[in-house]
């Protein structure tokens, strides 16, 4: 694969990314969070069965026992960071979901400080300040202006960061298909766990939200994983980390195009402080080490 054909697929991944806040916000018009998020784990869950079968088959050695334990930490924080997500889309817009979900590049240097106790690079502190003033400015210079499902998404942001954290964890023992086809199947199961007692399911819902539940489950879950794994192997990290980024961008087009969704000049700032804020922390380490050579 050419670099170019590369840069080309991690750009289709973002835009794919970035529309799929459309179809999670008009999923829920026929069925409830939970139920959308088992419906959308089990189909990627089984999109991806022939792809892990194979990639267990091609290893000879034995699965480790801390591979099934960073499954599990990390199966626990997909869960949460997928419902604080999807339940906040409830009132959130798509555009301030997008933007709101990018501070998670922000968020995952700091816990990944607490978690194997390395500081982050120095430019990662005023990239946080520069992506809470976007936040500030995205609310319309009121944090309590956000609205609750805002607020929501901000926390998922900290929840992706750490899942971000645990599947550096995992790479190490070089199974991401296995490790992400199990996510999703245990993601189903705690879906219907809680959408069981808790919301309406029907045949009837699910058959009218299905393209949302197929365009998630195949196309933003398993098809999109995929393709970054081939095509990252080509594309250089600084180059990818930029095109995968433009996932808010394009969240912010398909809200304004699709749902009529509009910003204020203000909040267009915001927005901008918080790309240029992910942008910072992404970049940053390349930039380190260009200029130590």
């Amino acid at each position: 694969m050419t670099r170019l054909k590369a840069d080309l697929l991690l750009l289709l991944v973002a835009a794919i990314w970035g529309l799929a806040f459309v179809f999670q916000k008009s999923a829920m018009e026929f069925i409830g969070p939970m139920t959308f998020i088992a419906a959308r784990s089990f189909v990627g869950a089984l999109a991806l069965v022939p792809l892990a079968v194979w990639e267990t088959r091609a290893h000879k050695q034995p699965i480790p026992s801390e591979f099934w334990h960073i499954t599990a930490f990390a199966s626990a924080a997909l869960f949460a960071g997928e419902a604080l997500q999807q339940y906040g889309l409830v009132t959130a817009t798509v555009t301030n979901a997008g933007f709101l979900t990018a501070l998670y590049v922000i968020c995952v240097p700091f816990i990944a400080w607490i978690v194997t106790r390395q500081r982050p690079a120095t430019l990662v502190f005023p990239a946080a300040a520069l992506s809470f003033a976007g936040t500030w400015l995205l609310g319309g210079g009121d944090l309590s202006a956000l609205s609750a499902g805002d607020r929501l998404i901000a926390m998922s942001a900290m929840i992706w960061a750490l899942h971000v954290v645990l599947t550096g964890r995992a790479v190490q023992h070089d199974r991401p298909l296995l490790f992400t086809c199990v996510q999703f199947w245990i993601v189903t199961v705690a879906g219907l766990a809680v959408a069981v007692p808790t919301e309406q399911i029907s045949l009837a819902a699910l058959q009218s939200a299905w393209v949302a539940i197929a365009y998630v489950g195949v196309l933003s879950s398993a098809l999109t994983f995929t393709v970054l794994i081939i095509a990252m192997r080509y594309a250089p990290p600084a180059e990818a980390a930029i095109l995968i980024s433009t996932e808010n961008l394009f969240a912010a087009l398909c809200g304004a195009l699709i749902l009529g969704e509009r910003l204020a000049l203000i909040n267009w700032i915001g927005a901008a402080l918080i790309v240029i804020a992910t942008l910072a922390v992404q970049l940053a380490p390349y930039w380190l080490v260009r200029e130590q050579h």
